[in-house]
């Protein structure tokens, strides 16, 4: 759904979704339409996760 969404995904994506739990996989199904970027699509709670990634422009992006 994302590459169909946003386009082939970057290598930070696909690493994401490799490491994701079902449940997160399940949370970014559900928000991929409300989305209107991929790091929006694929952000985290803060509660749950901090990691810093290259974002769709090539701009360093933190999730807390």
């Amino acid at each position: 759904m994302l590459a169909r969404r946003f386009g082939a995904l970057p290598d930070w994506a696909e690493q994401r979704l490799a490491a994701a739990s079902e449940a997160q996989l399940e949370t970014w199904a559900d928000g991929v339409l409300d989305a209107n970027i991929l790091t929006e699509a694929l952000a985290v709670p803060a509660a749950n996760h901090r990691s810093v990634a290259k974002g769709v422009y090539g701009v360093a992006v933190e999730w807390h």
